[in-house]
């Protein structure tokens, strides 16, 4: 029943999410020169999609299902009218700023 749609797709989303100083060296790696650990969510690691679909819902909270629709870091807002659309994409980005 929708007729306008808008698609987000996060910029390096996991990138974003940064990782609690406890979890860090459980991203170590290292290389000839030097050992390394993630500060952020990197990519690859089991449990990274689960947690930050997570708080991908958490952010869109009453939302989803209403006007917006997510799965990992792509957004779907929709809405039957012009008018109702802006007001949705401006709850939408409003929320995503604020997080």
């Amino acid at each position: 029943q929708a007729e306008y749609y808008t698609t987000i797709d996060f910029k390096s989303g996991y990138f974003q999410v940064g990782l609690d100083p406890e979890d860090r060296p459980k991203t170590a790696f290292s290389t000839r020169d030097q050992h390394y650990q993630f500060t952020v969510l990197p990519q690859g690691v089991t449990n990274g999609p689960p947690a930050f679909q997570r708080i991908v819902s958490q952010i869109l909270g009453p939302t989803r299902w209403q006007y917006s629709l997510a799965y990992l870091d792509d957004v779907i807002i929709y809405s039957t009218t012009f008018d109702q659309h802006l007001y949705h994409l401006d709850d939408i980005l409003n929320r995503l700023n604020d997080a």
